[in-house]
Order: C-alpha cells, then sequence, then structure tokens
C-alpha cells in the first residue's frame, strides 16, 4: 500500500493519476474502500504510522468523492480484520496527535451525541 511505503509525494502522483484514469465511483472503491491483507484501509495505515500530513490530505479528497455516511463508514468508523477502529488503534498505540486530528475531523460531521454513540472505546 503507498500510505504505507511511500511518501506525500508519492501519494499526490498516485492520485493525481488516478483521478485522469478513474471515475468518481472508482476512485471512491480503490482509494477509500480498498482495503490490504488485514482489512486496513488507507485511512488505518496513515494513522498507524503516524503520518499526519497523509491522513489531512486522504481526509481533503475524501469530502471530495464522499457523502457524511461514507466519510464515517469509510474513514471515521471504517474496522480491520480484528474489528479495530483507526480511533482504537491509535488510542492502543498512545498516539494522541493522530486521535486529536481524527477528533477534529470527526466534529465537523458529528454531533456530540453521534460522537459517544458511534466512537468506540477499545
Amino acid at each position: 500500500m503507498a500510505v504505507e511505503k511511500g511518501g506525500l509525494d508519492i501519494i499526490y502522483k498516485l492520485w493525481e493519476w488516478a483521478k485522469e484514469m478513474l471515475s468518481p465511483e472508482d476512485l471512491n472503491n480503490k482509494l477509500f474502500s480498498a482495503k490490504d491483507e488485514i482489512e486496513r484501509t488507507a485511512w488505518h495505515v496513515a494513522a498507524q504510522n503516524r503520518n499526519i500530513d497523509i491522513l489531512h490530505r486522504l481526509w481533503e479528497w475524501a469530502k471530495m468523492l464522499l457523502t457524511q455516511e461514507e466519510l464515517n463508514a469509510k474513514l471515521l468508523l471504517a474496522n480491520n480484520i480484528w474489528g479495530r477502529t483507526t480511533w482504537c488503534m491509535a488510542a492502543v498505540m498512545g498516539q494522541l496527535d493522530i486521535l486529536h486530528k481524527m477528533w477534529e475531523r470527526a466534529k465537523m460531521l458529528l454531533t456530540p451525541e453521534d460522537l459517544i454513540e458511534d466512537i468506540p472505546m477499545c
């Protein structure tokens, strides 16, 4: 997965090529819904690797393509093979910077009640 091994410049280049060659639906499926062998999304991998720049960029691109419900399901609340969300992974790994960034994004989409209900405890 390019997010795991590549830098921001590689991610930008892949995004530019993908935008030229893929429909918005295919971009959604191949970038935001795609999962690796342990069912991590690009969002999971960026969070796990503490790559705030890539998390930010993925969020900005996702906002262009996804509905609010899709942003929640495919980024904020997506599960890996063990049922862990990026919230859980960041909390277990003590990544307060990642949790803070995700919290800022979640507040844009969810009410306080939704945040309490939808953000799982690990």
